[in-house]
């Protein structure tokens, strides 16, 4: 049934293959056939943590993912209540408010204890194995979010046996995003990919950290290609350009944290990329902080 679903979406796809670049294209045909690929483990000795703190504190979450008192989460306007234990595989809000609870950014908010939210990242690790949690793109932003909570001191319990299930985990999601590129998609995806691919290869030492952080090159061809002269994102949605721009800082954090892990070039790129597109930004926020809901172009294609 699944096969026949498939060969259904073929002409669809064909006629879009026409429009996309060789390496795109093919990476949809092999989607179209064989899907996602499934969660990998990580080879070799326990990974380890390569540092102690980041060289800044890092952001708080963002306004559209918070916890509530009476335990209930709120992600993209929409609010739940979870239960204990929490439902990873809810989907009655649709596949987009189930990437943001796999995130979990939320657990970085302010009412979690260090325990509470040590219970929630041990009980993701044994209940949720496979499903919409190891698609690519909450991977990468949920690597950002556990290096966060590893990194800012009193965030998670000093329990070393915490620590070594949480990075074996971590080294697990890193070696699944690093195998699953999200090539036919392209733009704000893949540099996401590419980030939390790098991000992890400079937070853990293990058996792939170099191959993941040999990433670093793809990644400064994408921030060169993504982010315009004029420091915007390529897609001009001032929500991506924001997410995209903290992320590139967070990668600059960790960089600047272990300079000797950092590979040559990332960090002159990062650093140019990040001022373009916080002047870009200044001009994407309203008086009020509030973003913009809309960039326009003139006539030489800079944003306005």
């Amino acid at each position: 049934m699944r096969t026949t679903g498939k060969l259904a979406q073929l002409p669809t796809a064909l006629r879009s293959l026409r429009a996309l670049r060789p390496a795109q294209a093919l990476a949809q045909v092999h989607h179209l056939v064989f899907g996602l690929p499934a969660p990998r483990r990580a080879t070799g000795p326990s990974p380890t943590l390569a540092l102690e703190r980041a060289a800044t504190p890092f952001l708080s979450p963002p306004a559209h993912v918070r916890t509530h008192r009476d335990g209930s989460l709120e992600l993209l306007a929409m609010r739940w209540q979870p239960g204990r234990p929490i439902d990873w595989e809810h989907d009655g809000h649709g596949p987009l408010f189930a990437y943001h609870l796999h995130q979990h950014d939320w657990l970085r908010g302010p009412l979690w204890t260090p325990e509470e939210r040590a219970l929630q990242l041990l009980d993701w690790i044994a209940r949720h194995p496979r499903g919409i949690g190891w698609d690519p793109h909450p991977v990468s932003l949920r690597l950002l979010v556990w290096g966060k909570l590893m990194l800012t001191p009193g965030a998670l319990p000093a329990d070393p046996v915490l620590r070594a299930r949480l990075l074996g985990s971590l080294a697990d999601q890193a070696e699944t995003l690093d195998h699953g590129l999200e090539i036919r998609l392209q733009a704000n995806h893949l540099l996401s990919n590419l980030l939390g691919v790098v991000f992890a290869g400079l937070l853990v030492d293990g058996s792939s950290s170099a191959r993941w952080r040999g990433r670093a090159l793809l990644l400064a061809r994408e921030i060169e290609a993504q982010i315009h002269p004029d420091g915007g994102h390529e897609e001009r949605s001032p929500m991506y350009h924001a997410l995209l721009l903290e992320a590139l800082l967070d990668l600059l954090n960790l960089c600047r944290a272990a300079p000797g892990r950092a590979p040559e070039g990332l960090v002159d790129s990062l650093v140019a990329a990040v001022a373009r597109m916080g002047r870009a930004l200044d001009v994407l926020v309203h008086p009020d902080g509030r973003i913009a809901l809309l960039i326009t172009s003139d006539e030489e294609g800079v944003a306005t």
